[in-house]
């Protein structure tokens, strides 16, 4: 079999950008090693070893998948370049591409509790075009109770679409007939109602989702705020008894959770977040049914006690956390990102910042791995607290490597980690001693961020005393000047919301290593 590895100069295709669909080499690349186990065997049972072809590009493909990000044509079209099915090779990846997700189908229906339902009423349906009535109506009637037991509340109009054809080839008195037919549609009448309440509720977390991932983790102005409570008004978020399914009330959960959390209410955002957690606990066999729901629940916690600053609690949760063992690319990518973040956070809060060595080879690994599935939004605050870390080790050459990762990015979310990546970039290059670039960027950064209207109290403050800098860089050299730095923020120190800033940026604990002359992440201790 040609490999990969032997075909040394087939380096000159590595920087070459590839324009040809990745689709095929992404779903290989997400496959587990029991789905891919299960593939080869699906192909025995339908043929495809007669066809040698598409097991050999699916082996090719796979080990590619393995060894790089990016899919690269070129390299498949030089291995198999004496075989007749590369002169068309489009078709067969997308023939390749069907046959995985039909494997994956059947992999999935004993495992998938929708496939379930959905086998249930594909039976009823071959057994009513049978004339077989009463054992369709027999598998319907599972399926119903099936279908409203586990919340799949759209798959009752299906359902209920079948039984009205089979109630008069079943029931044999006008009475019986009635009866059927007022249940079939009191099921229709309560899973629409139920659907319609779920479509607000999404509709409400689309809007809150976008403004949270627009801003970021806090709310800096009056007008935010407002965006905020135009949908935090609506009669469905007054409290969680009209959120009558799992969905639903997990929507609403996790609106008000968030909210609390950005108006840094911590203790009614613990509340709900436990109360939450409790309901999901209470669901057996969770970590196999819910195990999205299962990990945000204990991670919300975890982020809630870090923000009130109970490490020993934050710890523990993140120790559970640690232990999930997910069975999806996705899932393993979330579960990256949570435990990650966290950990550096508890690092940066309690001062721990030599640790990070260790934890910075481990993320790079993973964050090339799952990069695909890990969002903008998440990956932009894995780069800042890297960076925050690395200030605080006065490792400015990584700081800078990280947060260059936020600056060279054209994205406009996480306002927040874009206005405080570039408060921290001009302290690095501060430290650094780049006085020139300093001063450049001291500026841009200041027309940055009053732009977006998110300037805290102490960003003016911090801002405008670097700005004097300008005139006189020996300043900086003053303890008296940082004294007087100190002084002026901690007027402002009571200020709930100023609060926030420190929570992105450590400013006291910064200046208090200059007037001490001591490492900034001493001073986080």
């Amino acid at each position: 079999m040609i490999t990969l590895d032997k075909i040394g100069h087939l380096k000159r295709f590595t920087h070459v950008k590839m324009k040809a669909k990745s689709d095929l080499f992404q779903l290989i690349k997400s496959l587990t090693k029991s789905e891919k186990r299960y593939f080869k065997l699906y192909a025995k049972m339908h043929g495809l070893h007669g066809n040698q072809n598409y097991l050999i590009l699916f082996d090719q493909i796979d080990k590619l998948a393995q060894e790089s990000e990016e899919y690269n044509e070129n390299k498949i079209k030089y291995l198999f370049r004496d075989r007749v099915f590369i002169k068309h090779l489009s078709s067969e990846k997308n023939y390749l591409h069907t046959q995985i997700l039909k494997s994956l189908t059947r992999y999935y229906t004993t495992r998938s509790p929708e496939m379930e339902l959905d086998e249930l009423i594909h039976s009823a349906s071959l057994l009513y075009k049978k004339g077989l009535y009463q054992q369709s109506l027999d598998k319907l009637n599972k399926a119903i109770k099936f279908a409203l037991q586990n919340e799949y509340y759209s798959k009752v109009f299906k359902i209920v679409e079948l039984k009205v054809l089979l109630i008069p080839q079943t029931c044999f008195s006008a009475k019986r007939m009635q009866e059927d037919y007022e249940k079939a549609f009191l099921n229709v009448q309560k899973a629409s109602k139920i659907i319609e309440t779920q479509t607000i509720y999404r509709q409400l977390h689309s809007k809150f989702y976008y403004l949270m991932r627009k801003y970021g983790d806090s709310i800096r102005s009056s007008n935010e705020l407002n965006r905020f409570e135009a949908t935090m008004s609506h009669p469905l978020l007054m409290d969680e008894s009209q959120a009558k399914s799992r969905e639903s009330r997990s929507l609403f959960f996790f609106i008000k959770v968030v909210y609390n959390i950005m108006i840094r209410d911590y203790p009614k955002a613990f509340e709900l977040a436990r109360k939450e957690f409790r309901e999901i606990e209470a669901i057996p066999k969770v970590t196999e049914k819910f195990p999205f729901e299962y990990m945000t629940g204990i991670s919300n916690l975890c982020e809630i006690a870090l923000r009130m600053g109970n490490l020993p609690l934050c710890k523990r949760y993140l120790t559970v956390l640690r232990k999930i063992n997910p069975n999806s690319s996705l899932l393993k990518a979330k579960l990256f990102y949570r435990y990650y973040d966290l950990s550096l956070r508890i690092n940066i809060l309690s001062g721990d910042f030599e640790n990070v060595n260790m934890l910075s080879k481990s993320i790079e690994s993973v964050l090339k791995k799952y990069k695909s599935n890990i969002h903008k939004s998440r990956e932009l605050s894995i780069y800042y607290h890297m960076a925050y870390i690395y200030f605080g080790l006065e490792d400015y050459k990584n700081a800078l490597l990280w947060i260059n990762k936020i600056l060279q990015d054209k994205t406009d979310l996480r306002q927040d980690l874009l206005c405080y990546g570039r408060i921290l970039n001009c302290l690095i290059h501060y430290e650094h001693q780049n006085y020139t670039i300093f001063f450049h960027l001291l500026k841009s950064t200041k027309y940055f961020i009053s732009k977006h209207k998110r300037m805290y109290a102490t960003e003016v403050i911090f801002l405008a005393s670097y700005g004097k800098l300008i005139q006189n860089p020996i300043f900086g050299k003053q303890k008296s000047f940082f004294i007087d730095l100190k002084n002026k923020l901690e007027q402002i120190h009571a200020d709930p919301n100023e609060q926030a800033a420190i929570e992105y940026l450590n400013f006291y604990s910064w200046i208090k290593s200059k007037i001490n002359r001591t490492p900034f992440y001493k001073n986080m201790k």
